[in-house]
Formats: C-alpha cells, sequence, structure tokens
C-alpha cells in the first residue's frame, strides 16, 4: 500500500510538472519573426534582413527575459561567415546590423547561438540554436 502510494504521488507530480513545463514554454521573436520552442526545438521561419532591421533584436515570452546570445551570417555561394558576433540583452549590436546591411538582397542564413535566457523561475537556460533563412 505504501509503494503504491508513493508511485502515485510520483505520477501526479510528474504530471504536474509536464504541464508547467509545457504552459511555460517559450516563444521567441527575431525582428518581426515569431517561433515557438516545441519538442526541444526552435520552429523554423524565412525572413528577409530588411524586416530583422526594422525591429533588431531578440524578445522571449512568458516571463522569460533573454540573458545573452550569438550570431552568425553567412550569404548562399559565398564563403564569407560574418561573426560570430555576441550580444547581452536583446537588441542586435551595431555590427551586426551592419553586417545585416551588407547582405541585404541576397540569400542566406543567420544563425542564432548560445541563446541563453532566464525563465519564470529565475534559472538560466541554454536553448537550441536557431537557423533563420533570408531571402532579398
Amino acid at each position: 500500500m505504501k509503494n503504491i502510494l508513493v508511485l502515485s504521488v510520483l505520477l501526479l507530480f510528474v504530471s504536474v510538472n509536464n504541464s508547467l513545463a509545457q504552459a511555460a514554454a517559450p516563444h521567441i521573436r527575431v525582428g518581426k519573426v515569431a517561433y515557438k520552442f516545441v519538442s526541444g526545438q526552435w520552429m523554423a521561419s524565412t525572413t528577409t534582413c530588411a524586416e530583422l532591421l526594422s525591429d533588431p533584436r531578440i524578445v522571449m515570452d512568458g516571463g522569460w527575459k533573454m540573458v545573452s546570445f550569438q550570431v552568425g551570417i553567412k550569404a548562399s555561394g559565398k564563403e564569407d561567415y560574418l561573426g560570430p558576433y555576441s550580444v547581452n540583452g536583446t537588441a542586435f549590436t551595431q555590427p551586426i546590423k551592419e553586417a545585416l546591411k551588407a547582405r541585404e538582397g541576397s540569400r542566406g542564413e543567420i544563425d542564432f547561438e548560445s541563446i541563453k535566457a532566464e525563465g519564470p523561475d529565475g534559472l538560466t537556460r541554454t536553448f537550441n540554436p536557431i537557423k533563420l533563412k533570408y531571402t532579398n
């Protein structure tokens, strides 16, 4: 009987924690492009450099606060990789803005890596990278 009670309490604890984890899953916005964190991955999307420059920052919701991230930019068909640029906070730095302006009118990928955010519980977590494709 004691083992059944312990197992029941454990299952209830796991069930409640899974519900809280799902409810607290953050959404992230890069510029004006919104993402949702699903099953440990960010949903992919495509944007333009101009759209990113119109609101040059990363914002999380659900009580999450962006701590830091890195950005790297690569144009399709070119060997040069711009970055990585390190950011503390949410706003793109001037070198990132200049790199995006230099890539306007082309296609490529922007990598957001080492994404760290503080959760509603006060703990800082590192999230999986975001690979954002941009078009002209």
